[in-house]
């Protein structure tokens, strides 16, 4: 616990170019580069604080869902299927198309959508069910079309999916149970 905020604090040094805030179920952990000292740490605290305690909130409820879920037990070859059948009945609802997709195992999201429309997908969404690979496949196909995260992408994305703010708690939900939620060295 530090003054600022009534959960444990973490500061770590490291070979980082800006400092970070990573929020855990069960602390706060801030990355300094070197020659940044415990005083700044504690003024990116303060300046943060509504958003660390709206993020923890938000992480606690998603940790006690993570202990309900049950992971799916799907290969790759059938996730691959399964994926490339979505984009193709998306694209058509959507009239767009993904140049590429790709898949790789990634830490901290699900998807991505690049500016030459090239689509990659979390391999670990395997894991998750069918409800939740729909609605990201979904989110990055509507990246082809809206590049952020504004008021018409959200629109989109809530038209096709009004359940959308429950699906993001699960995905986070999953990802405490399926993510390496270390800092990297």
């Amino acid at each position: 616990m530090n003054k600022i905020l009534p959960l444990p604090v973490e500061i770590l040094h490291r070979e980082v170019k800006s400092p970070r805030l990573f929020i855990r179920p069960d602390r706060v952990v801030v990355i300094l580069p070197s020659g940044y000292d415990a005083k700044f740490a504690n003024l990116m605290l303060e300046r943060h604080r509504r958003w660390i305690m709206k993020k923890h909130a938000t992480l606690k409820k998603a940790s006690e869902v993570s202990e309900k879920l049950m992971l799916e037990n799907r290969n790759m070859e059938d996730f691959k299927k399964i994926v490339y059948d979505l984009v193709e009945k998306y694209s058509k609802e959507l009239k767009v198309k993904p140049r590429k997709i790709f898949f790789r195992k990634m830490k901290t999201r699900w998807g991505s959508c690049s500016g030459r429309n090239n689509i990659t997908i979390n391999s670990l969404l395997r894991f998750l069910p069918d409800e939740l690979i729909e609605y990201i496949i979904y989110h990055e196909m509507c990246h082809i079309l809206e590049k952020n995260h504004g008021k018409t992408f959200w629109r989109m994305v809530h038209q096709k999916f009004p359940d959308s703010e429950d699906k993001k708690l699960k995905l986070i939900a999953y990802e405490l149970k399926l993510f390496d939620y270390l800092p990297v060295d």
